[in-house]
């Protein structure tokens, strides 16, 4: 909003505008409806009343809100664009490297692309005594593509080990949470109970699942990815096709 402050106030001091109405300033955003229920949710234009003044109107455009994955693909070769090479490198959402808003898949592929800015999120995890998210570290993302390229190597001896340090640490995050400790609400609004030695070793066990195969799929993908190359060429029909089938 601090370019939209500026635009503004030069827009009065450059061209003037009428004592009488605000400045109408349009706020373009790029979200789409299948990316989340809270995004389909919104209004495709809207006045952002929180936003506006005296001396501005701010209405919020989501011109592409109802369009499909396959949508956009399919602008982007009509008009010609160069896609970034991440698509092709197996992400679904390109953003920052390692975002605690990405998917499991992106963020272990992202560290496996990018491992020494791992091990920096990793000593930052240490040093300030704080995971990554709540339910996911970088100690996990790490230790899960540890096991997975072991066994990528055929190592079992070290792929077993780096498992059981993931499964370990999957369990003492777990163990942390609220949910798990038996504080605040569940969504329904009852008191939660705390979870039992059997409940947390079993989703423990699944998370730990979760991540190894996701581990698995990254260290694959970034054996292949030719991350020399950070644009594509312009996309034909076909690679459309595929692109909408791969990123959401």
């Amino acid at each position: 909003m601090t370019w939209v402050t500026e635009a503004v106030a030069e827009f009065w001091e450059v061209l003037g505008a009428p004592a009488d109405r605000p400045v109408e300033v349009l706020y373009c955003l790029g979200l789409r409806g299948e990316e989340s229920a809270g995004r389909a949710a919104q209004p495709i234009a809207q006045v952002n009343e929180r936003r506006s003044s005296g001396n501005r109107r701010i209405t919020r455009w989501l011109p592409i809100r109802d369009w499909t994955i396959r949508d956009v693909w399919t602008q982007i070769k009509e008009v010609g664009l160069r896609p970034h090479a991440g698509y092709s490198w197996g992400l679904s959402r390109l953003s920052c490297s390692l975002c605690v808003l990405a998917s499991l898949p992106d963020l272990m592929l992202a560290a496996a692309l990018r491992p020494a800015l791992a091990a920096d999120y990793r000593w930052a995890e240490l040093e300030l005594g704080k995971p990554f998210t709540e339910r996911l570290s970088m100690g996990m993302i790490l230790a899960g593509l540890d096991a997975a390229r072991a066994e990528a190597s055929g190592d079992t001896a070290a792929a077993a080990d780096a498992t059981v340090d993931l499964y370990e640490m999957v369990r003492e995050c777990l163990a942390a949470t609220p949910a798990a400790r038996g504080e605040g609400l569940t969504k329904a609004g009852r008191r939660r109970t705390p979870w039992t030695e059997e409940q947390l070793v079993g989703r423990a066990t699944a998370r730990t699942s979760e991540i190894l195969a996701a581990g698995r799929r990254a260290v694959e993908l970034a054996s292949r990815a030719d991350t020399g190359v950070w644009l594509l060429d312009p996309i034909d029909e076909e690679a459309a096709a595929v692109l909408a089938g791969t990123v959401r």
